[in-house]
């Protein structure tokens, strides 16, 4: 109880962006799980999977992708498995391997990812949304924003179908379809997409300063730059610098 109260506690600073007592916390949950011989290998699995979104998030991704992989291997020996933790986990390693600079791999195992989701789900499931989700932005990230549409679009719709129009889910949908759409020079479209993002980061972190909202905001205010709207552009690229300090620190780029 005590393991799985921690690893709540680390999800809960990590959605704050509390990453180091994200981490603390998930450590612990871990390391309580270690000294438990007879501790379900799923929750272990799940505690290192908290654990390696935590380290990731604080921008340790080769701590995090060691997390996922011994993760892995606990979900695939497990009697039962969990084909979802194991398609969120192949996901997450496809994110590391992207940041180290392997695309290849990386969009294999994105691709599994997604092809196991399906195979367990229904075709309108929020859970295959989110896992498209993360194909999506890094094909915008390695320069194939046009392909990356089709998969946000997608993901966008079935997170909305199933959590509803304010989600964190769905923000974060919408803010990486906006950036895909600005990315390939939908301007218009990238704007108005992006702007109900803002809508919904407002609404679920009101005035309090989140990397998230910063992301949207600049990209925002990239789109607006583009169709001309300058002071538009200004406003939104001062807040996004303003938040990112206040979240980040004054020496982040």
């Amino acid at each position: 109880v005590r393991a799985s109260a921690l690893r709540t506690l680390a999800e809960t600073y990590r959605g704050l962006a509390v990453f180091p007592t994200a981490v603390a916390a998930a450590e612990s949950s871990v390391a309580l799980l270690a000294r438990l011989p007879r501790a379900d290998p799923l929750e272990r699995a799940n505690a290192l999977r908290t654990l390696g979104e935590a380290l990731s998030s604080q921008g340790d991704r080769n701590g995090g992708l060691r997390r996922f992989e011994q993760a892995l291997a606990l979900v695939r020996a497990a009697r039962p498995s969990d084909p979802d933790l194991e398609s969120t986990l192949l996901n997450y390693m496809g994110t590391a391997y992207y940041y180290r600079g392997d695309i290849r791999t990386s969009d294999s195992l994105l691709a599994a990812s997604i092809a196991l989701a399906r195979r367990h789900h229904r075709p309108a499931d929020a859970f295959v949304g989110g896992q498209l989700q993360r194909q999506g932005s890094i094909l915008t990230y390695t320069g194939r924003a046009a392909a990356a549409v089709a998969p946000l679009r997608e993901s966008l719709a079935l997170l909305r179908g199933g959590h509803g129009d304010t989600h964190p889910y769905v923000l974060r949908s919408s803010y990486l379809l906006g950036d895909a759409l600005r990315a390939t020079g939908a301007f218009a479209e990238a704007e108005t997409t992006l702007r109900d993002a803002l809508a919904i980061a407002r609404r679920l972190f009101g005035a309090t300063p989140h990397p998230l909202t910063a992301d949207v905001l600049d990209r925002l205010g990239n789109a607006q730059r583009s169709l001309g709207r300058l002071d538009a552009a200004e406003a939104s690229l001062r807040e996004a610098a303003a938040m990112r300090t206040a979240t980040l620190g004054a020496g982040h780029n």
